[in-house]
């Protein structure tokens, strides 16, 4: 009999236990980014690359290239591709574009800095 008592309140103290770390690690999941235009810039190779983000729904919708002094035949096709890639996948785990990898992270970077510090 004592032991059906012991093991009762043992399970008790591991439920509240397990409740109270299931709460904590929901109230720390980040949570989505507010609709509206958001700007970041990272370094690209021959600059700094400025653009502006913008969520809708938590999903970016559209990304646009503010400034940048990037070589604009080089850069101009890696905006192109890796804004596409980025809207597309929702994330910025893209393939860079080849022959512009400085130009590729500086857009990575940027829409990185943007979620960091906006979620």
């Amino acid at each position: 009999m004592l032991d059906v008592v012991i093991r009762t309140k043992v399970s008790i103290v591991l439920l509240l236990i397990l409740a109270g770390i299931s709460v904590y690690f929901w109230l720390t999941i980040p949570g989505q980014i507010e609709d509206g235009v958001y700007i970041g810039t990272a370094q690209g190779f021959g600059g700094e690359v400025e653009l502006a983000a913008t969520f809708a729904d938590g999903n970016i919708v559209e990304i646009e290239v503010l400034s940048h002094s990037e070589t604009p035949f080089v850069a101009n096709q890696a905006f192109k591709k890796i804004i596409s890639a980025i809207i597309e996948a929702q994330s910025t785990d893209v393939d860079v574009v080849s022959g512009a990898t400085y130009t590729s992270n500086a857009v990575i970077n940027a829409v990185n800095q943007i979620i960091e510090v906006n979620r």
